[in-house]
């Protein structure tokens, strides 16, 4: 059975990324990751073939209801896609206009913007969470990092948290335009007719994203460091399913939301990510340090980055599976978070890193 590997936050992806036209690096496989919007399976159930989607959701399997979700998630990410490509030329001018001070002028503005862009597409996806959450964790057994609602309550129970982060999807990212429009949203749908509280009965936890950081600055505990001093890295083909906000989506500022549909961008679209970057005067600053990371200038990631409140980092919604197989590159545990334990449970949560670390055919770092 191999070893946990030991190592430095900084040291090199065990895998590289494939280059230009290569599909396999390792037992790194890339694949299509999302269906488009309108592949339905088509099934041939009478004199007339007809898809899936309009099917009864009773006379389907729990197998094709899940996919029927994933492409409801497929559709919401387009509604982003096409927002993002209506305001381009704007979210260009609002973006450079943002810079001007700190460029010294509108061409080296613009100058700058490029290397912001540049430094965002380059930066690394990542998730935190504690190392405690490995226990007997869902994650290895179905193989892949499941979202809130997936992990949650059963159906019909209260489901507390669910609720808000469903709702937040709703109105801050923008999912209710889907909702309103969508063949599928019964099953993307959360809230039952009855009950605002409860899930409604063909909801599907593969309607909806699941949550990373955008670590521009290569932070040693990640990019959200406030989730958990642990973290995956995300293989970089995941940043063309995903969509990216300034802050948390559930933050707040004077008593607003922070994240409204006209603040999330795909990451073909960052500008839009620049011209609503958050700038506190006091504390951490995210577009003062992405300025700095964009120049190569040097110097020590600031204390408040990724950790002590929902401004803190920007969070990254991801519209697909994310598979350890094929979605993950590296998964860091904290050393601190490990020696945290009982002893009965440090060592149980070892051999469930070992074991995993057979199966998976990743590899774990412990970081200190």
């Amino acid at each position: 059975m191999p070893p946990i590997h030991t190592t430095a936050p900084s040291s090199p992806s065990p895998i590289s990324d494939p280059p230009d036209g290569d599909t396999e690096c390792g037992d790194f496989v890339l694949v299509d990751v999302e269906p488009t919007v309108d592949d339905f399976v088509w099934v041939d159930d009478g004199p007339t073939p007809r898809p899936l989607a309009f099917r009864p959701p009773e006379d389907l399997t729990p197998e094709q209801r899940e996919q029927l979700g994933e492409q409801f998630r497929a559709q919401a990410l387009d509604h982003v896609r096409q927002d993002c490509e209506r305001t381009v030329e704007a979210d260009w001018r609002a973006a450079s206009r943002r810079l001007r001070g700190r460029a010294g002028g509108a061409a080296q503005a613009e100058a700058l913007l490029d290397r912001v862009v540049s430094r965002l597409q380059a930066s690394r996806l990542t998730i935190n969470f504690r190392a405690e959450r490995l226990l007997g964790s869902e994650w290895f057994k179905r193989g892949e990092y499941l979202n809130c609602f997936a992990l949650g309550e059963s159906p019909g129970q209260p489901p507390g948290y669910s609720v808000g982060r469903a709702q937040m999807e709703e109105h801050a990212l923008g999912m209710r335009r889907a909702l309103n429009g969508s063949p599928l949203r019964q099953y993307g749908r959360f809230e039952s007719d009855s009950d605002a509280t409860r899930r409604q009965r063909w909801f599907q936890p593969s309607s909806r994203p699941l949550y990373a950081a955008l670590d521009f600055l290569d932070g040693p505990r990640g990019g959200a460091r406030h989730y958990g001093g642990s973290f995956l890295v995300l293989a970089d083909h995941m940043k063309d399913i995903a969509t990216f906000t300034p802050v948390d989506s559930f933050a707040t500022r004077f008593l607003r939301d922070a994240v409204t549909p006209d603040k999330v961008c795909t990451s073909k679209h960052f500008p839009r990510l620049v011209a609503h970057a958050q700038e506190d005067r006091i504390g951490y600053n995210c577009l003062k340090h992405l300025c700095r990371a964009a120049d190569g200038l040097p110097g020590p990631i600031p204390a408040g980055y990724g950790s002590g409140g929902a401004n803190n980092y920007i969070e990254a919604q991801i519209y697909g599976r994310i598979r350890f197989d094929r979605d993950v590159k590296e998964i860091h545990v904290s050393r601190a978070e490990l020696d945290s334990l009982p002893p009965a449970r440090r060592a149980s949560l070892i051999e469930t890193l070992k074991e995993a670390n057979q199966t998976m055919g990743r590899r774990f770092y412990l970081i200190d």
